[in-house]
């Protein structure tokens, strides 16, 4: 009789339970601004406003139009921007940033929201010779052709903290239905055989000097960086190896090397990106780095310089 009682007192306990939600802290979403400036591309800049964590929204309406954007370099007005659509501001003369130049953007948002960031494009760097030799005959396989390139160049560091950066695209011709076009795109190459000494794969590894990435069969890197810290010698010599679609019919044999340097800004919003986004869900989220003032974002240049190297078989 007593353990039917404390049954039937457990359920009449569990009958009462009451669902309380408790509704998410109130939250004032900011603009965000974000622009990645080059000497290769016009002035554009992005705009919208930030969104809580799990909240939905109508992205449409996060874009911030009718603002009033304008670049300055010290008290001299270098452009000014005009709204295209879905948030994004372009320069309308078709100006382009300058190497070595400080820049303020500056932004009245149509609620009279002000912000400002500065920030500037390294120098370009000086590539001063450059190899790229095929290390055996071309291989065959079902969908190609194949080479091994030994690629090797030399470049002056330029002076400050730098970060480097080395992208290696190969030429792809555009297929149409019937034949090849003029047109082309270049593929971004990751697979590297090997590495010459010196080198990261990503910012993060690179920053705090990790394990080197030295390639090898099936390892990939797309983003392949070095800081000018690691480097004795003002000139520094790079050099890598690897496995390059070769294809006869397909027009222009050759490759495309990019050599980058970012500037800090830029190198700290993009470590702060890949941190919180690799942190995983069980983890505290990590402040991304912003520049803005009066905002969240980021406004920051780098530079190319570009090689174009045909391909021998």
């Amino acid at each position: 009789m007593r353990c039917l009682l404390s049954i039937l007192l457990l359920i009449s306990l569990l009958g009462c339970e009451t669902m309380i939600e408790i509704p998410p802290p109130a939250y004032n979403p900011e603009v965000v601004v974000t622009s990645h400036f080059n000497p290769d591309s016009i002035w554009t800049v992005a705009l919208h406003q930030s969104s809580s964590i799990g909240t939905k929204q109508d992205v449409s309406k996060q874009y911030e139009s009718d603002a009033s954007i304008t670049i300055m370099s010290g008290t001299e007005l270098v452009d000014s921007l005009l709204y295209y659509g879905k948030g994004i501001y372009k320069s309308t003369t078709f100006k382009r940033p300058m190497t070595e130049t400080s820049y303020t953007l500056k932004i009245t948002t149509k609620n009279q929201i002000t912000l400002s960031a500065q920030s500037s494009a390294p120098s370009r760097t000086l590539i001063s010779d450059y190899s790229i030799q095929l290390q055996d005959e071309l291989v065959n396989t079902p969908v190609g052709q194949f080479g091994l390139y030994h690629l090797w160049l030399e470049f002056e560091d330029v002076s400050g903290i730098n970060m480097y950066e080395i992208g290696i695209y190969h030429y792809v011709p555009w297929q149409g239905a019937s034949e090849l076009s003029s047109d082309s795109i270049y593929q971004r190459l990751d697979n590297f055989v090997s590495v010459g000494p010196g080198w990261h794969c990503g910012f993060q590894s690179a920053l705090e000097v990790e394990a080197e990435f030295r390639g090898g069969p099936g390892l990939g890197c797309n983003q392949l960086v070095a800081s000018d810290r690691t480097f004795e010698e003002r000139r520094h010599e790079w050099s890598a190896t690897l496995q390059i679609p070769f294809n006869k019919s397909s027009g222009n044999q050759e490759i495309l090397l990019l050599l980058t340097s970012y500037s800090t800004d830029y190198v700290e919003y993009a470590r702060t990106l890949t941190e919180n986004r690799d942190a995983g869900a069980f983890f505290e989220p990590i402040s991304v780095y912003s520049n803005v003032e009066g905002g969240l974002g980021v406004f920051a240049g780098y530079t190319n310089t570009n090689l174009i190297l045909p391909l021998s078989n």
